[in-house]
């Protein structure tokens, strides 16, 4: 999960390979959401669940918790930051494809979500994610990520650093979050530059490596 990074104060800002880039951290918390267009109307029918609380962006179509299968990756996790508006979001199915979205809280009334699906697979500790399509242009790399669980929370770690994702409920609850989305909330799909560079609204393509 190769990722464009915003600093690493926004963290890996890039999908599940965004992980890589995400840096290391000691908050928890997530984000996510679906969708071809690159803006999106939050009115409730768009996928994000917005609610009063920017940390509340998700993917409603998935489940809110995690591990609950034979496979315990299968659910949503979600980090979310302590310190800066931002949010990262995974969402593991059981049919081995997933959906990275990093999500900044640009302004009450704008968030910014960087988005990746494919497939992942796993071996001993090792978590292998496939992106087949993301929010930016360009390469974007098959990535390996060690994995651990631990007090029901995912661990990923890499050269870049770790972070701890809580089920998304469990995160959600911990800031207060949950609730309907919140109307008029703009979510524009596309991809930040490296190094602090700016949001540029793209849509969901192919991967291009």
């Amino acid at each position: 999960m190769p990722l464009n990074k915003k600093s690493l104060v926004i963290a890996a800002l890039i999908p599940i390979a965004l992980l890589t880039a995400c840096g290391s951290s000691s908050d928890t918390g997530s984000p996510g959401s679906a969708g071809s267009s690159n803006v999106t109307d939050n009115g409730g029918s768009n996928g994000i669940n917005g609610g009063a609380s920017p940390a509340n962006a998700g993917n409603t179509s998935e489940p809110t918790g995690a591990g609950s299968s034979a496979n315990p990756f299968v659910g949503s996790w979600q980090f979310i930051s302590t310190s800066e508006p931002y949010s990262i979001l995974l969402t593991f199915n059981d049919d081995g494809t997933y959906q990275s979205d990093v999500v900044v809280f640009a302004s009450s009334s704008l968030w910014q979500d960087q988005q990746e699906r494919g497939t992942y697979a796993t071996s001993d500790s090792t978590l292998t994610s496939t992106p087949t399509e993301w929010s930016c242009a360009g390469p974007d790399p098959i990535a390996m990520q060690a994995f651990s669980f631990a007090d029901g929370n995912l661990t990923l770690s890499s050269a870049t650093g770790v972070i701890v994702y809580p089920p998304r409920d469990k995160a959600l609850a911990a800031v207060g979050g949950g609730g309907p989305p919140a109307a008029g909330v703009v979510i524009a799909i596309g991809c930040f530059g490296p190094n602090g560079g700016s949001f540029t609204q793209r849509g969901l393509a192919p991967v291009g490596n």
